[in-house]
């Protein structure tokens, strides 16, 4: 994969990323509705329906957060990100595709079909396997493969985010408010996410081993603090656990994206 060609995808990430953002809020604005605000017009009373709005809030924070940090690396660092980088913008790329949750959990107050509503809940599995596989394609490229290999690793990592997008279970649970779909075996799913990071924790501990710099310990330490900091924005059930995930996730990014970009700009 060239520099060019990387900061072209990069690029096509982002406004692919940005259309979608925009596509989603208008679907969720019309619903099913005649008139518009199909979906909102379906919500029960803001006292009643808390837990609808913070789960809202925490998916909008990680699909802003990941515009913000695609549009960084892409028009700053396209074509000077290394390989870890830019599949920290894969990650990123995936936590963009949260809009699915989002709309699946509106779309569900306004009527739609069963069908929609778990096609959307698809679209945000697919994004959670590739923000996982994104993150430990990049920790690969730390302990010394090939940068030739990026378009190999970017094809794999999307076939398995496909695969398990795909077959992961999803449970339909029938409210008063219409069609719930919630994903299933979530106990499982986060056994293999934790199981993933340890590797990726042990590629960026053996790179600092044989780097002999503290620069892959601390990008490891910001992904320590960005992965939790997005699992409980995934998961929040009030508005205050969102402003308590944020500094962590934005901390992590920092450590993350500063120590790898100057690592790899002075060598």
């Amino acid at each position: 994969m060239t520099a060019k060609f990387r900061e072209r995808l990069l690029k096509a990430m982002f406004f692919s990323a940005c259309a979608s953002s925009a596509g989603v809020t208008w679907l969720v604005w019309t619903g099913s509705g005649a008139g518009g605000g199909g979906a909102i017009r379906g919500l029960p009373p803001l006292q009643e329906a808390v837990p609808v709005y913070a789960a809202t809030a925490g998916l909008v924070a990680c699909v802003l957060y990941a515009l913000v940090l695609i549009g960084i690396i892409a028009f700053r660092a396209g074509k000077s990100a290394s390989p870890e980088i830019f599949f920290f913008a894969v990650w990123a790329f995936g936590l963009s595709l949260e809009l699915g949750q989002v709309m699946a959990i509106w779309m569900s107050y306004s009527g739609a079909a069963l069908s929609t509503v778990s096609l959307s809940s698809r679209l945000a599995l697919f994004g959670r396997y590739l923000s996982l596989m994104g993150l430990f394609m990049g920790s690969i490229f730390s302990v010394g493969l090939k940068q030739e290999r990026m378009g190999l690793l970017l094809s794999a990592a999307i076939l398995v985010a496909l695969f398990f997008g795909t077959i992961h279970p999803l449970n339909v649970v029938t409210a008063e408010t219409g069609v719930i779909v919630e994903l299933g075996y979530g106990r499982l799913m986060r056994f293999f996410e934790i199981s993933i990071m340890c590797l990726i924790g042990v590629n960026y501990t053996l790179a600092w081993r044989e780097n002999r710099d503290k620069a892959f310990l601390r990008a490891g330490l910001g992904l320590a603090l960005c992965v939790p900091a997005v699992w409980i924005l995934r998961a929040v059930t009030s508005i205050p656990m969102v402003f308590a995930a944020l500094p962590f996730l934005i901390l992590g990014t920092w450590l993350y994206f500063k120590n790898l970009f100057v690592y790899y700009l002075w060598r």
